[in-house]
């Protein structure tokens, strides 16, 4: 088992014998076979150097403090090497070839930096620094890599690069200006960044296999960033204070990415572009915005913000795509479009400011939007295949809209109170719009064109307005209304039409108007400015009015 050298000062003092001299400095070099080296200097101008080219080889450099420096460099066989520096003007550079290499270094205090290298084989590198300006850089080409950093406050930074084979990367920086950029390029990759407090930042990149990276960020200025090229890919990020953003960007294969923001000016944008692709958001609080896109496969994006400023938008192009938004509270506004195939769309917004956007174009389409309270409106358009949509708003200045062009359409807006107005527009094939608004200032206007459409509207309270209108082939329209400003009118054009119109009070008006074959028409008036006009062009017409109280007018017109 090859030896690591972790000697303490302490120890070292007890068994060499050490020059206190102003001008420390040693060197040594060594050729081959059994090779080792220790080198302890206390204080004063420390430099060590010391070179081994081949066999059993072990260094190790102790220095105390000021001016310290070491390098140290090993070409071949059973490398260690070990060097510590506790205060002053610290700096340390190893460098290892080849075989069963390990490298550390371990600095205490003031202008600390260090640099390690190691080529191939059996590697592993470790740097520990504590205080002042800390600064890292490892560097491994290939076979079982493994480098790990550790700082813990002051200026510190840190930059890790591994090539080939079974890598794994880990720096951990506990406060002060902390950086961290990571990267790795084929094999079994892992890497991950953990940063507590100040100006984080952290960027990691990975190219193929196995990839996995991680950051967890607590406070201050949060950044990171990561970027996955290929395999069985998964990206992690939580930050949890401060001016944190996150963006995640995976190319290919077995992807997966998950962002998890606490608080403060939260961003988040994940993009993955094929295979089997899953990318979740969840913020908290402030001003949170959330960007996902996914481009192929299997596709599936959930963001959940909670509190403040949010903002929603989701794009999915192509294979199974779901996608979901659920904002609780303040500017929520969420916007998902989706291309094609097994699509289907959710938004949940609960108060202030909503409005949701949802765009589908092809395959199995079916798109819900739910919003309680506020500012709502929502719009959903849907073009061609098994296409469904719902909206569901409570309160305050509702507004839905939904238009769906062709195939299984069927489409439902429900509306409880204020401000509400709702249209629907339906194209071809088997059509069926409802809706249904419950008080203040209510429109709805439904239009339908072709194959068997069926459209129904309830209104209940308020300045109800209706007008359905529908073209061709079987029919069939309802409308109620209950009291104010009710009027209603109803067109339709073609085959087995029906309309019915049932009206209860204040100043109901009801206009009907159908041209085919079997037209039947069914108006009920109850109370107040009552008037109701019927017109059916075609053949075999039936019409029904009744009205009950005050300025009832009745006229009804048919022909052949």
């Amino acid at each position: 088992m090859k030896k690591s050298y972790f000697l303490t000062f302490a120890a070292l003092l007890a068994g060499t014998s050490i020059m206190f001299a102003q001008a420390n400095k040693s060197t040594v070099t060594s050729d081959g076979i059994s090779n080792r080296a220790v080198v302890t200097q206390s204080g004063s101008l420390n430099t060590s150097d010391i070179e081994q080219k081949g066999d059993k080889n072990d260094a190790v450099s102790l220095q105390m403090g000021n001016e310290n420096k070491v390098m140290q460099n090993q070409k071949g066989n059973k490398n260690v090497a070990t060097a510590e520096q506790a205060g002053d003007k610290n700096y340390i550079n190893q460098r290892q070839i080849g075989d069963d290499n390990d490298i550390l270094t371990k600095q205490i205090g003031d202008n600390n930096e260090s640099v390690q290298k190691q080529i191939g084989n059996k590697n592993l590198e470790t740097v520990s620094q504590a205080g002042n300006e800390n600064n890292v850089m490892q560097h491994q080409l290939g076979d079982e890599n493994n480098a790990w950093v550790q700082q813990v406050g002051n200026t510190n930074k840190a930059k890790q690069r591994q090539e080939g084979n079974m890598n794994t990367i880990t720096a951990v920086q506990l406060g002060n200006e902390n950086n961290a950029e990571q990267h790795q390029l084929g094999n079994m990759n892992k890497a991950s960044v953990l940063q507590i407090g100040n100006e984080n930042n952290a960027y990691q990149h990975q190219n193929g296999e196995e990839n996995e990276v991680q950051v967890t960020q607590t406070g201050d200025k949060n950044e990171v960033m990561q970027e996955q090229k290929g395999n069985k890919n998964l990206a992690k990020a939580v930050q949890v204070g401060n001016e944190n953003y996150i963006e995640q960007n995976q190319k290919g294969n077995e992807n997966d990415a998950l962002a998890e923001q606490e608080g403060n000016a939260n961003i988040a944008v994940q993009y993955q572009e094929g295979n089997k692709n899953i990318a979740k958001t969840a913020q908290v609080g402030n001003e949170n915005y959330s960007d996902q896109s996914q481009a192929g496969n299997e596709n599936n994006a959930l963001v959940e913000q909670k509190g403040n400023l949010n903002q929603v938008y989701q794009y999915q192009k192509g294979d199974k795509n779901v996608v979901k938004t659920t904002q609780v509270g303040n500017e929520n506004y969420s916007d998902q479009i989706q291309v094609g195939n097994e699509n289907d769309a959710l938004v949940e917004q609960k108060d202030n400011k909503n409005s949701a956007l949802q765009y589908q174009k092809g395959d199995k389409n079916v798109a819900k939007v739910m919003q309680e309270g506020n500012e709502n409106d929502a719009q959903q358009y849907q073009v061609g295949d098994s296409n469904n949509a719902l909206a569901k708003q409570k309160g305050d200045a509702n507004t839905a809209y939904q238009a769906q062009e062709g195939s299984f359409n069927q489409t439902k807006i429900e509306q409880i109170g204020s401000e509400n107005y709702a249209k629907q527009t339906q194209k071809g094939l088997a059509n069926n719009v409802d809706a249904y608004q419950e008080g203040t200032a209510n429109i709805s206007l439904q239009t339908q064109d072709g194959w068997a459409n069926l459209a129904k509207v309830v209104q209940v309270g308020t300045k109800n307005i209706s007008i359905q209108n529908q073209e061709g082939i079987a029919n069939n329209s309802l409308t109620e209304q209950n009291g104010t400003s009710n009027g209603s009118l109803s067109l339709q054009i073609g085959l087995g039409n029906t309309a019915k119109t049932f009206q209860d009070g204040t100043l109901n008006l009801s206009k009907t108007s159908q041209e085919g074959r079997f037209n039947l028409s069914n108006v009920k008036q109850n109370g107040t400015s009552n008037e109701a006009y019927t017109t059916q062009t075609g053949g075999f017409h039936m019409s029904d009015i009744m009205q009950t109280g005050i300025g009832n007018v009745a006229v009804v017109n048919q022909a052949n």
